[in-house]
């Protein structure tokens, strides 16, 4: 990369240039520095998942037929987290009746589980699969802070997908990657 400056100019009271439509001088190159708008730390260290079973996974829309055959041919033992950029996703692989609430979540981690229900916004996107019968996804978003315990009358698996919280600052304070034990 060239680099040039312009005579002339303080550099000091200013670090970008533009004196044409066509021509822009900048004091630092932006890709060298990290990012003012950073994302947040991650709590979790990332799942050992292949790059194709982390994409169907983390897709906006779950897809039920893919993830019923995933879960027939795949040995996990117990349901775990993915954690995106924008998103904390809860893979449930062992059969449920209930909504998952991060509230109750079985973890002896209590500083995780704390720094966890910080960064989760207040909506939970809840896609459920019937694991005993042939029958419709149900899909289901809702306050999970406020809601009543539910409990259905067929067993499910899939996934319960929450927002980070739209406000960085609040987890500032912490920050570690840690295993997570359930």
């Amino acid at each position: 990369m060239r680099c040039f400056r312009p005579t002339g100019l303080d550099w000091n009271n200013q670090e970008i240039y533009v004196p044409s439509v066509a021509v822009a001088y900048m004091l630092r190159d932006a890709a060298a520095e990290p990012s003012t708008m950073s994302l947040p730390q991650k709590l979790f260290y990332p799942k050992k998942l292949d790059a194709l079973v982390y994409q169907k996974l983390t897709e906006e829309n779950l897809c039920s037929e893919w993830f019923l055959g995933w879960w027939r041919e795949h040995d996990a033992l117990r349901d775990f987290w993915i954690e995106g950029d924008h998103y904390m996703d809860r893979i449930h692989v062992t059969p449920r009746k209930e909504f998952f609430d991060p509230q109750h979540w079985k973890t002896q981690d209590f500083a995780l589980k704390s720094q966890l229900l910080l960064r989760l916004d207040e909506m939970r996107h809840t896609t459920c699969i019937s694991c005993t019968h042939i029958a419709p996804p149900l899909k289901f978003q809702h306050e999970w802070k406020i809601a009543e315990p539910v409990h259905g009358r067929m067993l499910w698996i899939g996934r319960s997908r929450f927002k980070r919280s739209s406000s960085p600052s609040r987890f500032d304070q912490f920050g570690a990657l840690c295993d997570s034990p359930d």
